[in-house]
């Protein structure tokens, strides 16, 4: 008999299918525990996705034409035309990119795995399908000052989880760490909260009093520790905002850090790079291009060239922050 668990992921119903309890079990932890759940009630007209799991063997085969998108040690993206296949290790989703449906094996050996990167294989599908329903990926940390928001872009190891925990001590609200969901509302893109959780360095860690007296509640993965950061910083999450400001960031070899305005032909260029899923197909290119000129339209933009301030000084990284936004 199947198990379905049904949640709300920003007014979207995902339903997940299973067959194993203790799969289900399992599942059910890395989705209560990672990603913003709606409280809205599902409904008749709710926009949905479905997923069907199962535990063991691989039985789902990648035709030899299906094109290979990205390769890392630990995860492959396939796609051979409205199909996308996920790959880790001997885990695998297959994401039918038309009717929002999906189905997985997932290899017992997975859950060996540090729950963050369990956590990050189940976002991959989810980000693949929310395509679908209009909403865009993009690499960056959102903080909040009045409502309105600063999306921090750039590679890992540039800077951006140094300048979002130093705005939140400022007094700033975040909204996400490392993935933020665009949205356009019509009357302006929104930036929408998709994940819990923040990663930070030790090193960047060490720097602050505050998280060396929680030191419970850091989990390791990898070279970050993975941290609930509303525990540190009571009711400091929002879930939206409307981005004002874009910031660029990437490490540069000078002594001291500095922030100088870009125009928005190259803030467009540069948020592209930072955008996942963009120029896989053509039609979800162009409506993803679409957001991505308009957020152009709403927001000031900014190269933050972070130097070796950010690691010997990291507080001063705020500082620039503060005095230019």
């Amino acid at each position: 008999m199947s198990i379905v668990n049904s949640y709300s992921i920003l007014d979207i119903a995902l339903h997940i299918e299973s067959k194993d309890s203790w799969l289900n079990k399992k599942v059910t932890s890395v989705i209560r525990d990672y990603f913003c759940l709606s409280k809205n009630r599902l409904s008749a007209n709710t926009k949905s996705i479905s997923l069907q799991l199962r535990s063991g063997d691989n039985h789902i085969k990648v035709p030899t034409i299906a094109q290979e998108l990205f390769s890392s040690t630990t995860l492959r993206v396939l796609k051979d035309r409205d199909i996308c296949y996920l790959i880790r290790g001997n885990s695998i989703f297959k994401i039918n990119l038309k009717d929002n449906t999906g189905i997985g094996y997932i290899d017992p050996l997975f859950w060996e795995a540090p729950f963050k990167s369990q956590q990050e294989f189940f976002m991959l599908a989810l980000i693949w399908l929310f395509r679908n329903n209009a909403l865009y990926a993009i690499h960056g940390n959102t903080l909040v000052n009045e409502n309105d928001g600063t999306i921090i872009l750039g590679d890992s190891g540039s800077g951006k989880s140094t300048a979002a925990i130093g705005l939140i001590r400022a007094g700033w609200k975040y909204l996400a760490d490392d993935i933020t969901l665009l949205q356009d509302n019509h009357r302006m893109i929104e930036a929408l909260a998709f994940t819990t959780g923040f990663s930070i360095d030790p090193d960047l860690a060490n720097s602050y009093e505050e998280f060396n007296l929680t030191t419970d509640k850091l989990s390791l993965n990898g070279q970050k520790k993975f941290l609930n950061i509303n525990d540190i910083y009571p009711d400091s999450f929002v879930s939206s905002c409307v981005p004002k400001t874009l910031i660029f960031s990437t490490i540069v070899p000078d002594d001291n850090s500095q922030l100088i305005s870009i125009d928005s032909t190259e803030a467009l260029v540069l948020i592209a790079m930072n955008s996942g899923g963009i120029m896989i197909d053509k039609e979800g290119t162009i409506k993803q291009f679409k957001i991505l000129k308009k957020l152009m339209g709403q927001t000031s933009s900014y190269k933050l060239l972070a130097g070796q301030d950010i690691y010997k000084e990291p507080r001063t990284i705020a500082k620039i922050l503060l005095s230019a936004i």
